[in-house]
């Protein structure tokens, strides 16, 4: 069973940037490490969506109820200056499917100088169709530079942090920044499928577990 995927999206200005990146990489991870996260990521925008998505792989749900993942606030007497400068949040959680790419085990964690992602919202039918038209272009797109391509639904709502994001997501991994004919919301405008709204799309290049780097950005 592939684990869940957890998103947390938020908007920051740029003098708060800093600030956060310290807090994330130096007490947040290690935090979240330590009551069972596995893949723990953070993506600056450039195209779409909030600033900052962090990306998250755990095992279960289970994580956001054992002892050490609800006491974590109260040992992190940083979280609340941080995160209190956020203007819009979002934290939503999936279940996914790996779909293709080409690192030898394409459902490896989630690890990429690079991700664009489209989130949607469509009847069942339309988004297995989607699902369907991403699993016939996974080779295409794995000539493009992907190598990791996911589709997932949202799950249970975090105990705490409920979601307003789209009830599907396609996520692309990439080692660069990936071009105008590798779009994943392309793919799904040009599919034809019905019913498809709310559409929400995002690209952005890693800053933890590296820092805020202008040669990633190229």
């Amino acid at each position: 069973m592939l684990p869940i995927l957890y998103t947390a999206e938020l908007d920051l200005a740029q003098a708060d940037m800093p600030a956060f990146y310290d807090w994330f990489a130096s007490r947040h991870v290690p935090d979240l490490q330590a009551s069972g996260f596995g893949a723990c990521a953070c993506y600056r925008a450039t195209d779409g969506g909030m600033d900052i998505l962090d990306v998250y792989e755990l095992p279960d749900t289970d994580a956001f109820k054992r002892p050490r993942y609800l006491e974590m606030g109260k040992r992190d007497s940083y979280a609340a200056a941080i995160l209190g400068r956020r203007t819009d949040k979002s934290n939503t959680v999936y279940t996914q499917r790996v779909l293709g790419g080409t690192r030898a085990d394409a459902a490896l964690p989630i690890d990429a100088d690079w991700v664009s992602l489209v989130r949607f919202d469509a009847p069942a039918a339309s988004a297995a169709a989607f699902e369907a038209v991403l699993r016939r272009e996974a080779a295409r797109l794995s000539k493009l530079g992907a190598f990791s391509l996911r589709f997932a639904e949202r799950g249970p709502d975090h105990p705490t942090h409920s979601s307003h994001r789209p009830r599907f997501i396609a996520l692309a991994e990439w080692a660069a920044r990936p071009g105008a004919d590798a779009s994943l919301t392309a793919l799904l405008e040009g599919s034809g499928l019905s019913g498809i709204t709310n559409v929400k799309p995002f690209t952005g290049y890693r800053v933890y577990p590296w820092p805020d780097d202008a040669s990633l950005r190229r």
